[in-house]
C-alpha cells in the first residue's frame, strides 16, 4: 500500500520505467532516437518513456524533448497505436543551436486491462473490489484510512495522504481511459474528488454514489465553479439506482458492478468499431502485374 505523493518518479531509467508502467497497467509512449545528423544532444538509440503526467529518461532535453513529449501525449489521448517516425531539424523545429537533426520513433504501449479507480474503501467500495477479482477490470482503491485499505481485495491500494491537495492527488492518480467511482465516507471529499476528476481528460466513466438530492447540490456548486452541462453529463449519479428496496452493501455493490461491466462492454464495442473503420479506410494492396 502506497501513499499518493506529488513527486513523479522521473529518475527511473527508460527500461525501469517501461517495466513499472507495464506492471501497473499505465499507458505510455516509448520514444527512440533512430538516427542523427550533424551536432545533436544525444546519440542514436537514446530512449525516453512518456506517460500522461511523467517523463522517464531523456533524449536530450530542451525544446526537442518538449516537442517530442507533447507529441507522445497527443498519441496517448488519441489512442494512436501505429508506430510513427518523425524528423526534427533542431534549428528549425526545436529552435536549438546544435544545428543537426534527429529522427525519432514513437511507439505506443497500451495496457489491455481496464482500470477502475474507487475512491472509498468502505462497505460498498470494498465489496465492489472483491467482486471484480479475476475479471478483465483491474481495481485501484483509494482512501485516507489505512485500516480499511489493508483488508480490501483491490489489486492496487493507495493511501490518500493528508499532505497532498485533492486536485493534485487525483490528477496524478487518474489517467486516460480510467473508470472512476466516488464513494468516500465524506460528502465534502466526494465533491472535491468529482470536481478534480472532471478536470481529467478522457475518463471512460465517473460514477458518484448518493441520492438525487446530493447530485442536485453538487451540480449547483459545480456550475458556480465553472462547469457546464456537458461536463455534468459525464457524471452518473445515483449509481446503483435500479434498487428500490434492497439497501445492503453487497446488493448495492452487485448493481454497481453490473453497471461497470456494461460500461466496459460498450467501450469494447466502440473500440472494435473504430478498428473496423480504420481497417476499411486502408487502401487495398494493388494486384501484382
Amino acid at each position: 500500500m502506497r501513499a499518493i505523493e506529488l513527486e513523479q518518479q522521473s529518475d527511473l531509467s527508460w527500461i525501469e520505467a517501461l517495466s513499472r508502467c507495464s506492471r501497473v497497467g499505465l499507458d505510455v509512449v516509448l520514444v527512440t532516437v533512430l538516427s542523427t545528423s550533424g551536432s545533436t544532444p544525444r546519440d542514436r538509440s537514446a530512449k525516453m518513456v512518456v506517460s500522461a503526467d511523467a517523463v522517464y529518461d531523456s533524449i536530450g532535453g530542451g525544446q526537442l524533448e518538449y516537442l517530442a513529449t507533447s507529441h507522445a501525449r497527443e498519441r496517448l489521448l488519441a489512442q494512436e497505436n501505429e508506430p510513427e517516425i518523425k524528423k526534427f531539424p533542431l534549428a528549425a523545429a526545436a529552435l536549438q543551436c546544435c544545428g543537426g537533426s534527429m529522427t525519432l520513433l514513437f511507439e505506443s504501449v497500451f495496457s489491455n486491462e481496464y482500470r477502475l479507480v474507487l475512491f472509498g474503501a468502505g462497505h460498498v467500495g470494498s465489496r465492489v473490489a472483491s467482486m471484480l477479482r479475476d475479471t478483465p477490470i483491474r481495481t485501484t482503491l483509494v482512501d485516507s484510512r489505512s485500516e480499511w485499505l489493508e483488508k480490501s481485495a483491490a489489486d492496487e491500494k493507495f493511501e490518500l495522504s493528508k499532505k497532498a491537495p485533492i486536485p493534485e492527488a487525483v490528477r496524478k492518480l487518474l489517467r486516460h481511459g480510467d473508470l472512476v467511482l466516488v464513494m468516500t465516507h465524506d460528502h465534502v471529499l466526494d465533491y472535491e474528488i468529482v470536481c478534480a476528476a472532471l478536470n481529467v481528460k478522457g475518463l471512460s466513466y465517473i460514477g458518484l454514489i448518493g441520492s438525487m438530492t446530493k447530485w442536485k447540490n453538487f451540480s449547483r456548486r459545480l456550475k458556480r465553479y465553472g462547469f457546464v452541462g456537458d461536463d455534468l453529463d459525464r457524471v452518473t449519479c445515483p449509481i446503483g439506482q435500479k434498487l428500490q428496496n434492497l439497501k445492503q452493501p453487497s446488493a448495492v455493490a452487485a448493481v454497481i458492478v453490473a453497471e461497470i461491466f456494461s460500461e466496459v462492454d460498450r467501450s469494447m464495442s466502440r473500440a472494435a468499431q473504430k478498428s473496423e473503420e480504420m481497417s476499411s479506410n486502408l487502401s487495398p494492396l494493388s494486384e501484382p502485374s
